[in-house]
């Protein structure tokens, strides 16, 4: 288990590197799509707790209203508010 979970980690990172913009951030929207052979609550899952481990963070767009309805089906419920980026730290 520690191998997959430590895989599925590396994977995730990788791909947020990958298609992280010039502010660091990525989208969940892109990053679903680059990792969609994962299941989906899988990866939620996996967000979460390497969000809670500090090894990422997932953070709200300010700008909610622009938000695609891709973007909204993406996003990730967090602290009382839905998150649509992940940047590494």
């Amino acid at each position: 288990m520690q191998t997959t979970t430590t895989t599925l980690r590396a994977r995730i990172l990788d791909a947020i590197n990958r298609i992280a913009g010039p502010s660091g951030y990525a989208s969940l929207t892109r990053l679903r799509v680059e990792l969609a052979d994962l299941d989906r609550n899988d990866l939620t899952r996996a967000l979460l707790d390497m969000d809670a481990a500090r090894v990422i963070q997932l953070d709200p767009d300010a700008n909610r209203l622009g938000l695609t309805a891709d973007e909204r089906a993406a996003a990730i419920w967090l602290g009382g508010e839905y998150m649509h980026l992940v940047s590494t730290w």
